[in-house]
């Protein structure tokens, strides 16, 4: 279905986006006005305080929507989808994957609900949604992922006056999927990578891949923490990087390096500028590849990266605590170490037997 809206968006297409247009005096009927495409948009009488009100909003909608105007029973979901990803590309540095995230869910909203006008959206429609999202097999904590993005969707589209306040308000009485009580599938656990499946590989990989492991073992970075890794953000036995997975958010990573890991490290470092990558010519995908191919080689079990990080974290978690591994794992609360740092069957025996 295409609406005025869309149109009208594609046909200003070759606007500027900071084409912002100037407040001007209408001396004949003594109110400000804005000229835009060819029509007079009058705010309020010259200088008021209504008219600078009104300006503000029109501009915010030109800057946000590419129109100064736009008639909410008229928004569809496709255009409030639409809308809101251009919002989150510019809202996010560079970077950030958080858009890309974004995109998926939008484009299920589109699927689902894409004619339907936004402010007809009701709760039980989107359950229904959020059902079939379950029923074709995704998990539960996809599910909400994608739940909590359309709910952020439709609450930028309150604020920039495309869906009505009470949409919004409505949709957050549909409640979030629990696991086991739906079709969606119960959440993949990850489970910590024993070291003698890890070391099992070593024969089958590369000697820079080894090196990346063994550092990966020690410092339970992230796999792109840990290749991203340039020298010039190495310092005082502290690995700083610029960018990361919570940069965007003004949170500051460091990755302290004990003396094993630096030793590893040393070799990678000769004859490199410090911006060059310590580790070049892997990605996190070929990386997990290499993995891969390392376990069918060497037959164990498959096992990838990141189970690297769930096994640092809960060798910290046994010998220093849960505060120790939210530390060393660079999260902001405890309740994100809980999911890496599995809780050990063998600590908990220890304490049984210690208290008799």
């Amino acid at each position: 279905m295409v609406t005025y809206q869309y149109i009208r968006f594609f046909a200003d297409m070759g606007r500027k986006r900071n084409a912002v247009p100037s407040r001007l005096f209408h001396k004949p009927s003594g109110q400000d006005r804005i000229l835009w495409n060819g029509r007079s948009i009058y705010l309020g009488k010259h200088g008021s305080a209504e008219a600078d009100a009104n300006y503000r909003r029109l501009v915010r909608n030109i800057l946000e929507l590419g129109e100064p105007e736009v008639e909410t029973s008229k928004v569809t979901v496709s255009f409030l989808a639409d809308r809101f990803l251009v919002h989150t590309r510019e809202s996010f540095p560079a970077e950030s994957r958080e858009p890309m995230a974004y995109e998926r869910a939008m484009d299920l909203l589109k699927e689902s609900l894409g004619g339907l006008p936004a402010a007809s959206v009701t709760p039980a429609k989107f359950a229904a949604m959020r059902d079939a999202w379950a029923k074709r097999g995704a998990s539960v904590r996809t599910v909400n992922k994608h739940h909590n993005q359309t709910i952020a969707a439709f609450r930028w589209g309150v604020t920039v006056e495309l869906v009505p306040a009470e949409v919004w308000y409505a949709l957050q009485a549909v409640p979030r999927l629990k696991p086991n009580r739906s079709a969606a599938k119960a959440p993949r656990v990850v489970e910590p990578v024993p070291w003698e499946h890890v070391e099992a590989i070593k024969p089958h990989v590369r000697a820079q891949v080894w090196a990346m492991i063994e550092i990966h073992w020690l410092t339970g970075m992230r796999s792109g923490e840990l290749l991203a890794m340039t020298p010039g953000q190495i310092r005082d036995g502290v690995y700083r990087p610029g960018k990361h997975k919570n940069a965007w958010r003004g949170h500051v990573r460091e990755i302290p390096l004990g003396p094993r890991a630096l030793e590893l490290i040393g070799p990678h470092l000769e004859g490199k500028g410090p911006d060059d990558r310590v580790f070049p010519g892997y990605s996190s995908q070929s990386y997990g590849r290499a993995v891969s191919r390392a376990c069918e080689d060497a037959g164990v079990p498959h096992w990838h990266p990141h189970q690297i990080r769930h096994a640092f974290a809960t060798r910290v978690r046994e010998i220093h605590g849960l505060d120790a591994a939210q530390a060393v794992l660079g999260h902001k609360t405890a309740r994100v170490t809980e999911i890496y740092a599995a809780k050990s069957t063998g600590l908990a025996k220890k304490v049984v037997d210690d208290l008799g």
